[in-house]
């Protein structure tokens, strides 16, 4: 496994701390953290999957590469819809925990990436300052 996917899931999994802290003061505080520990691991192993499924597809002439990466795109979105199925129909699982832990992978890469971003162009204005503070 790359180092970023790695960074990705570790940060979901942080992304979930301050989530299940909140879900702790509803009624049915079990199942939301369930359903979210539950969501969000299926939303880790598919982001993973699809990376590895992407090094096979690259090395794919372009027209067997489309077809794969259209049905891996269908696997991932079929096993989404039966991530949120399971959490409808079990008990023990809340689909509004469900939701949200399959969201927590997007938050992560965005907020990742932001953090990324803001550090680059402070590297970028501190060049700048060295630059003009030379031309003077």
């Amino acid at each position: 496994m790359t180092d970023f996917i790695k960074k990705y899931i570790i940060i979901s999994y942080i992304i979930c701390i301050p989530i299940a802290i909140v879900m702790f003061f509803f009624k049915d505080w079990k199942a939301l953290i369930l359903s979210l520990l539950f969501s969000t691991t299926i939303r880790n192993l598919l982001f993973w999957a699809s990376a590895y499924e992407l090094n096979k597809i690259l090395e794919k002439d372009p027209k067997k590469a489309k077809v794969s990466g259209f049905f891996g795109y269908f696997k991932r979105y079929l096993f989404y819809g039966l991530t949120i199925a399971v959490s409808a129909k079990n008990p023990h699982l809340n689909i509004y925990g469900s939701a949200i832990g399959l969201i927590t992978l997007s938050l992560a890469i965005k907020i990742s990436n932001y953090i990324e971003i803001n550090k680059n162009m402070k590297t970028v204005n501190k060049s700048n300052k060295i630059a003009d503070e030379l031309k003077e």
